[in-house]
């Protein structure tokens, strides 16, 4: 692999887990907007499954960066791309959320909330599909790989 090829791989996998950490910032920005607005039952398990998840996206990062520091390290294309359609899949719900909670909190409360939680939870699954990801960087057993 060229110098060039492995220098694009590295943006690549650097602008993966700038964009995860992306979403765990939407996901903040949905909690701050919420702010003032009566809790309901249902707005607590979004923000526990979502606090969950922001946790999971911090580890995720760490752990990749842990590796990274190292500078002896391969990048997992595979799951480099799986990762990449994980964030594309997030990207959106958190996005529609905020949208949501900026438009009207009483339809939030009526109508969003339930069923929002109902598709993190049970189509979504983003908490499970990231914790059962392996991560898209490896160490490398030997510098001179």
């Amino acid at each position: 692999m060229t110098n060039e090829t492995n220098d694009n791989l590295n943006a690549d996998m650097y602008v993966c887990l700038a964009n995860l950490l992306s979403v765990a910032s939407d996901i903040q920005n949905c909690f701050a907007a919420l702010e003032g607005k009566r809790i309901t039952l249902e707005e607590k398990m979004i923000k526990t499954y979502s606090n969950d998840l922001i946790v999971n996206i911090v580890d995720y990062v760490a752990r990749s960066q842990m590796i990274i520091k190292s500078n002896a390290f391969d990048i997992e294309q595979s799951v480099q791309k799986e990762l990449e359609q994980l964030v594309a899949d997030m990207q959106p719900v958190f996005k529609e959320l905020l949208k949501t909670i900026a438009y009207d909190w009483n339809f939030l409360e009526q109508y969003y909330e339930h069923d929002f939680f109902g598709r993190l939870a049970n189509e979504h699954r983003f908490n499970e599909r990231l914790g059962s990801m392996p991560l898209c960087v490896i160490a490398k057993t030997s510098v001179a790989d």
